[in-house]
């Protein structure tokens, strides 16, 4: 592995889904093959973003436990626990920052990529919270316009900056 890459490594690099809204697409192909009770079949139909439809989906899968047979009800069991552990996730003061440093960083590699330099931008792999910023460059001019660059958009926390000289 080259040294960029490996510096690079000790950051997430990959988009992770971070938040669960709805049941996914292969459970709901598999409820739409069975009798359900449409007439609450909506919150199927939404984005799960509120503790009052957390409570809905949760009641709408119950009454209809009989008709999700062979594994289904348990697979929307745990696509239901899985949205619930995100709300909780993104409603928290960690969550929040999380999400917006991964926003962060998405808009930042667009911009890096039309850079003529190697770098790289990612969250720690150790405190998901800490924004890293590296790269190999030519010089200390190409380090500090690199800083500029970047604090010129506003990280939503303090950078840790590990750049590296060719």
């Amino acid at each position: 592995m080259d040294r960029f890459e490996d510096m690079k490594s000790s950051t997430i690099q990959f988009t992770i889904e971070m938040i669960k809204l709805r049941l996914s697409d292969a459970v709901l192909e598999e409820m739409a093959k069975v009798e359900i009770n449409l007439r609450k079949a909506d919150i199927l139909n939404v984005d799960i973003d509120n503790k009052e439809r957390i409570k809905h989906l949760k009641v709408f899968l119950e009454e209809n436990k009989k008709q999700l047979k062979g594994g289904l009800y348990d697979s929307c069991i745990e696509e239901y626990r899985e949205i619930k552990d995100d709300y909780k996730f993104r409603t928290s003061k960690d969550g929040r920052l999380i999400i917006k440093i991964e926003e962060w960083v998405q808009k930042a590699r667009k911009k890096a990529e039309h850079m003529d330099k190697r770098v790289f931008v990612g969250r720690s792999f150790i405190d998901p919270k800490k924004l890293v910023i590296g790269g190999i460059l030519k010089n200390e001019v190409d380090e500090s316009e690199m800083i500029n660059l970047f604090e010129l958009n506003n990280p939503p926390v303090q950078p840790e900056y590990r750049f590296e000289k060719e």
